[in-house]
């Protein structure tokens, strides 16, 4: 008699490796503290790095609340990755920068070599 195939148990398995790869993996401490959605919000001022980003600029690209999008950059600031900078035109509006830690960040998962850093040797 055949053996039963569970998918559930296998995809079980494989999201526990893929977890627990990016916990072990090398520089952990570098994005420690960092949530999924301070990550989107980095990768969304760096990459409109030629021009000023402000939170009205993050509660449209990404849909959410004002009040949302004040938590996600209070906590980034807070833990260090942008600053809120005032800008001459406009007393009223905060530019977001990164940080020399957000860069070090994008900098490392810039540097990840596609080749040799996958998730195969946990699958």
């Amino acid at each position: 008699m055949p053996e039963r195939y569970y998918i559930n148990t296998e995809l079980r398995i494989l999201s526990r490796n893929i977890a627990n790869y990016f916990i072990n993996y090398g520089n952990r401490k570098k994005i420690d503290k960092m949530t999924g959605s301070g990550g989107w919000i980095i990768s969304y001022i760096a990459e409109n790095y030629y021009r000023d980003v402000f939170q009205r600029d993050l509660e449209k690209e990404f849909d959410i609340t004002r009040s949302t999008a004040s938590k996600n950059v209070d906590l980034l600031v807070e833990n260090g990755f942008i600053t809120r900078e005032p800008v001459d035109y406009d007393a009223r509006l905060k530019k977001l920068v990164l940080t020399e830690k957000a860069n070090e960040v994008i900098a490392y998962f810039a540097n990840l070599d596609p080749e040799n850093d996958t998730l195969r040797d946990v699958i």
